[in-house]
């Protein structure tokens, strides 16, 4: 596959990439997650909640979806935060984290502790299970933990 002045072995469809553990690699990943936080960032609303998906063609951007999609995208964005420096990162999640935490209104779908079912359970207590989290007080996520011990006595 060429691209640009450069060409790329294709591996399943995909350009091979170097295994990671070179320091070229490392700029990659920071790059690479950097770019992709930073779009995570962008697309918050003023509630700290992330954007579902972006139509490729038409740039429509949706807000209602998954709750495990948005609670993952608002985890990773965290976590780039706190590995990039950008406390913005941190703060904004955190602000969606909560607003997803205070969201205990039941309904279908959409982003709200009692919709998001046990993927965004899960996904949601390895983001707040952490005691120096400065939400991992929070009720709900008391709640989301004692759901999570119920499903694994059915395992």
């Amino acid at each position: 596959m060429a691209c640009g002045d450069e060409v790329h072995r294709l591996v399943d469809g995909f350009p091979e990439r170097p295994r990671p553990g070179s320091g070229a690699d490392l700029d990659l990943m920071v790059r690479t997650a950097r770019d992709l936080a930073g779009h995570i960032a962008a697309s918050l609303d003023e509630h700290g909640r992330p954007v579902y998906s972006v139509d490729a063609v038409t740039g429509r951007r949706t807000r209602d979806g998954t709750g495990p999609r948005q609670v993952h995208a608002l985890t990773g964005l965290a976590l780039a935060g706190r590995l990039l420096d950008e406390p913005g990162w941190e703060e904004g999640a955190t602000t969606g984290l909560r607003g997803y935490l205070d969201d205990v209104d039941p309904r279908p779908g959409g982003f709200a502790v009692s919709t998001g079912g046990a993927l965004a359970d899960a996904v949601l207590y390895a983001a707040l299970g952490d005691p120096d989290h400065p939400l991992h007080r929070h009720p709900a996520v008391t709640q989301v933990g004692q759901r999570g011990s119920s499903y694994l006595r059915w395992v």
